[in-house]
Formats: C-alpha cells, structure tokens, sequence
C-alpha cells in the first residue's frame, strides 16, 4: 500500500513540477522526503496514512487554500479534520517554498577565483561552497583550462581574447603554485625551450616524417 501510493505520489509531483517549472530539474525524492519530514513534525500520522492524505488532497488542490479561503473551507468538507487540512496547507507552503529555492538556484559546480564568494554576497545572493583538497583540486584546475581554453576560442573581439587569456594565465599561475613552483620559474622553462626548439610563430604542422633516401 505504502509503496503504491508513494509512486503515485512521486508521478504526481512530477507532473506538476514539469508544468510549472519545465526548465528546472528538481528531485522528487528530496521533495517527498520534505513531505514526510514535515509530517512527522506537524502531524503525528504514519508514512501510509500521511501518503493517503497526500493522494486525496493533491499540492495543487491544497496551494490553492493558502490565499484562497474559501478553497480552504471546501477542503474541511473532504472528511479530514481541520488539523489534518491544516497540517497539510502548511505542508504545501514549505513545499511551494522549497521548489521556489531549488527552481531558483543556479549551480555550477567548478572551480572560482578566490574573490567570487564575496562578489556574489554584494549581489545579495548566497554562494554555496566547498574546500577542495589536493586531489580534487587539481583535477578542478584541469577541468578550469579545458574551460577557460574554451572560451578563447569562443571569444570574438581583441579585449574579449586578451580577458580570456587572462583567465587562462591565472589558471597557469594556479597550477604553478600546486607543482611548487612561481610563474617566473614557468616563464624561464619556457624560454630555454624556446631557446632550443623555438616557438610556434612559424605555423609549422608536421604531417609526418619519412627516412631519408639513400
């Protein structure tokens, strides 16, 4: 029973989540767990029972009482007491809340300069954030020069190729300083390697090499 009525909830709220948020992708589980979690702390009904609640009286039925008292007062006529209705008006408005959070929210999950956390504070949003370690790190700085390499490529004028370089230098300068190394230490290999096999400004592309003909 339980687990019926579970699915029917999770298909449920499926629908209603890619009808008012299509662009969004938001967990059901997380949404259900919410369901219940409130139930336990409002309401003192088991999973089943609170599950059959929720199928009788669907989110969508329900946010309409929160401004509407009248579709309140056709809710105490389904044969729920007026703390069950209530319990589950509350229910939906933490829920409605909680969507509006995780249909709001933008992730990126990469690598930051040091200075974006706070930038983003002065817009009056809240950054979410973790410190990598060693490994984790690294690979991030990777995943950063793929990236920022990108939109060099992508950029159309001369300032926006010299900002995407920048970007791309900092990223060097990071992995420099992961290695234990400086950037000036960077730019003297570089240079003996220039020194001895030159650079790249005579477009040189090796297709092959064959032996020499006796």
């Amino acid at each position: 029973m339980k687990k019926k009525l579970l699915v029917e909830r999770k298909v449920y709220l499926e629908k209603w989540l890619k009808e008012n948020y299509p662009r969004r992708n938001l967990s059901m589980d997380k949404v259900i767990d919410l369901s219940l979690l409130n139930w336990s702390r409002y309401f003192k009904l088991d999973e089943t029972k609170y599950l059959q609640v929720a199928y009788f009286l669907p989110l969508e039925l329900v946010s309409q009482a929160l401004t509407n008292e009248e579709e309140k007062e056709k809710l105490y006529t389904r044969g729920y007491s007026k703390e069950i209705v209530d319990a589950r008006i509350l229910e939906a408005k933490e829920m409605l809340e909680y969507i509006e959070l995780v249909a709001n929210t933008k992730f990126y999950n990469k690598l930051v300069r040091d200075n974006i956390p706070d930038i983003i504070k002065n817009n009056g949003e809240n950054p979410v954030v973790k410190k990598l370690n060693d490994d984790d790190y690294i690979k991030a700085l990777f995943n950063k020069d793929k990236e920022e390499l990108e939109e060099v490529r992508k950029a159309k004028t001369k300032e926006e190729i010299k900002a995407e370089l920048g970007d791309k230098f900092e990223v060097l300068r990071a992995m420099a300083t992961y290695y234990g190394f400086t950037i000036e230490e960077i730019v003297d290999a570089a240079n003996e390697k220039f020194q001895k096999n030159g650079g790249f400004m005579r477009r040189l592309y090796l297709e092959k090499v064959t032996p020499l003909k006796k």
